[in-house]
């Protein structure tokens, strides 16, 4: 899939496909990388200052965490990607907690796990 010197960060798998955020030196960030099969991998992040992070998949659609980093503010969205069409959407990330807190998205993951067969957060 990828051999290299290069960081991978997150890895997300359905069938035959395969999604990871690679580290670019170039850019100081990572990339969001797709490959289905054979096929050779697809940057789906490769805009300068568009970074990526914790990709899933289901059902043929990746979600991902997106960051803007270097032109205007600074900005955290969700996006959503059907793979066979391309179509991407993307959500604003989660006001902050009331009551202050860390603004966006927090370490752990929401899911419990059911969607794994015998598996479930305690």
């Amino acid at each position: 899939m990828h051999e290299g010197d290069q960081d991978v960060l997150n890895v997300a798998v359905e069938g035959d496909t395969v999604a990871y955020s690679l580290w670019d030196p170039a850019t100081g960030g990572y990339d969001l990388w797709v490959r289905k099969g054979q096929a050779a991998p697809v940057n789906l992040t490769p805009q300068e200052g568009v970074f990526s992070r914790a990709p899933t998949m289901r059902d043929g659609r990746i979600a991902y965490v997106k960051l803007y980093l270097r032109e205007g503010p600074r900005r955290m969205l969700i996006a959503t990607r059907d793979l066979a069409s391309g179509q991407e959407t993307e959500l604003p990330a989660p006001p902050a907690r009331p009551g202050g807190g860390r603004r966006g998205h927090g370490a752990r993951p929401l899911d419990d796990g059911g969607h794994l067969p015998g598996t479930r957060s305690r």
